[in-house]
């Protein structure tokens, strides 16, 4: 879900496409938001900074 979001589509054609609630597609998306990468160049997402 999170990769067709980061490829453009809403998340009201993913609800209606999959039938998912748009909170879980938007907090699968949150969860997986990239708020920054380290010293290292390694990626951090949100759920693992939580």
């Amino acid at each position: 879900m999170i990769d067709f979001h980061d490829k453009g589509h809403l998340f009201e054609e993913l609800y209606e496409e999959y039938g998912l609630s748009l909170d879980t597609i938007r907090k699968w998306e949150q969860t997986a938001t990239v708020i920054t990468i380290d010293h290292q160049g390694t990626v951090v997402t949100n759920e693992q900074f939580i």
